[in-house]
């Protein structure tokens, strides 16, 4: 299943700009487990939460107020 990632704040999609998304956060003190730099993309758990992961192993949860998930039904 493919999905995209709707920034609600900003109003742009968040895959296409995720590194600047996480460095903002990162300012804030918010996802400071994860390397801005060497960002892997997204995962969906079961219960539908989201998750940002990183190439080095790190992942770190999404509050959903963040964020819409657009399903991608084309692919």
């Amino acid at each position: 299943m493919k999905f995209r990632v709707w920034d609600i704040r900003k109003k742009r999609w968040l895959d296409n700009h995720l590194a600047e998304f996480v460095l903002e956060c990162q300012n804030k003190g918010e996802l400071s487990n994860l390397v801005y730099c060497d960002l892997e993309g997204f995962a969906l758990g079961q219960d539908g939460d989201l998750y940002i992961l990183d190439e080095c192993g790190n992942y770190a949860y999404l509050d959903k107020k963040y964020y819409h998930i657009v399903l991608d039904f084309d692919q």
